[in-house]
Formats: structure tokens, C-alpha cells, sequence
């Protein structure tokens, strides 16, 4: 069968504060739910809040329109916040986070070799900077596109951990995660039906 011939589905989705599954085919990615907490809400005029949300939908469809040769690499992404909001007395209040990726499940496997990774992991700090470094995971160029080869990884990965945050009014770190679900020009029909399961965790430090 023809790359041109083929469909591909993914599924992501968050449990709590979680996200990412693979299911049947290749490549539609659905992230959907968010995790929300926060402290002292009896006293919020007076009290610092610290709120995390772990993210909005994300969506990839690769099908026999989209996912063909020549073609481009397909990605969606969502981004995770920590939000502190400080006391009615503007004082200067810090804390602290951790952000972590776990990969509970990882079908996928290379169709070539480990040189021609089939997704990636992109992510972004709160400065704009993209992380290159996490342990136990290769951070490659594709495509275009640089990031983490997450082909059949599993695992919890730590992108921060003890993550300072501070404001004497408002502040609000975004974290951008994203997946590449790369296109090549040779055949990837291997992947048809593989799972990717997952989370995205963030909240507060020692509580994740």
C-alpha cells in the first residue's frame, strides 16, 4: 500500500491533568481536558494563588489529502501554564512548579532507521526559548523542525523541576508543547494502528 493510500490516526487526550494517547491508523492528535488547581480560594483577596492549566486541544488528522509525497510534516501544539497571583497587599510572593511528560505507552517504531525519528517533541520556556536538553531523550533537527525523538520512548521525563515563579501582582509562565508527526518519502505504513499514551503533569513542587 502507497503512503498516498493510507490513514493514519493519533490520539492525544489528557486524563486529569494529563494528556497524549495514539489509537488506531495514524494521526489524529485530540488533547482535551485541563488540570486546574489552586490555593486558599476562601481567601483570595488577601492570599497568593498558584493556578496550573495543563493545556487546550490538540488536533492532527493525516489522511490520504494531507499526509502524502511530497508533503509537509504535520503539528499541533497546547500550551501549559502556571499562573501565580499575588495578595491584595502586593507583597512579593514566590513558588515553586515542576513540568513533566510522561509517556505511559509508545508503539511507534522507526520505518527507516533511527536516523528518520517519526515524531518530536517541541518544547518552549516561558522566556522563548526552546529546551534542548532532557535526560534520556535526543534532541535531532528534521524537517525543519528541532526537538526531542520520542519514537517508541516511554517514561516520565522531567522538562523543570523546583521551576521558581514570583510577582508582586500577576504572573503567568507558558510552557508550548508540541508534536511533530514528521512525513517522509518513504513508506510509513508500519506505524498503521501503533498507540502513543501520555501525560503532561504540572503543579506544584513535590505535589506531581
Amino acid at each position: 500500500m502507497s503512503k498516498k493510500q493510507t490513514m493514519f490516526l493519533i490520539i492525544i487526550f489528557i486524563i486529569c491533568f494529563c494528556v497524549l494517547s495514539i489509537s488506531a491508523g495514524l494521526a489524529m492528535f485530540t488533547l482535551d481536558v485541563s488540570f486546574d488547581t489552586q490555593r486558599d480560594k476562601a481567601t483570595a483577596a488577601t492570599m497568593p494563588i498558584l493556578i496550573f492549566n495543563a493545556g487546550n486541544a490538540i488536533n492532527i488528522e493525516a489522511n490520504s489529502f494531507n499526509f502524502v509525497v511530497p508533503g509537509h510534516t504535520l503539528t499541533s501544539e497546547t500550551t501549559s501554564t502556571a499562573t501565580l497571583i499575588a495578595g491584595s497587599d502586593n507583597r512579593l510572593v514566590q513558588d515553586y512548579y515542576d513540568l513533566k511528560i510522561n509517556l505511559e505507552r509508545n508503539d511507534f517504531i522507526y520505518t527507516k532507521n533511527p536516523q528518520t525519528p517519526e515524531l518530536l517533541l517541541i518544547i518552549t520556556n516561558p522566556e522563548g526559548e526552546v529546551v534542548r536538553d532532557l535526560a534520556n531523550l535526543e534532541f535531532v533537527s528534521v524537517d525543519g523542525y528541532e526537538g526531542f525523538d520520542i519514537t517508541g520512548k516511554e517514561g516520565i521525563y522531567e522538562v523543570t523541576t523546583n521551576h521558581l515563579i514570583e510577582t508582586t501582582s500577576q504572573t503567568v509562565h507558558n510552557w508550548n508543547i508540541k508534536i511533530a508527526f514528521v512525513n517522509y518519502d518513504h513508506n510509513q505504513d508500519t506505524n498503521r494502528g501503533k498507540y502513543l499514551v501520555g501525560k503532561i503533569l504540572i503543579g506544584k513542587t513535590g505535589e506531581i
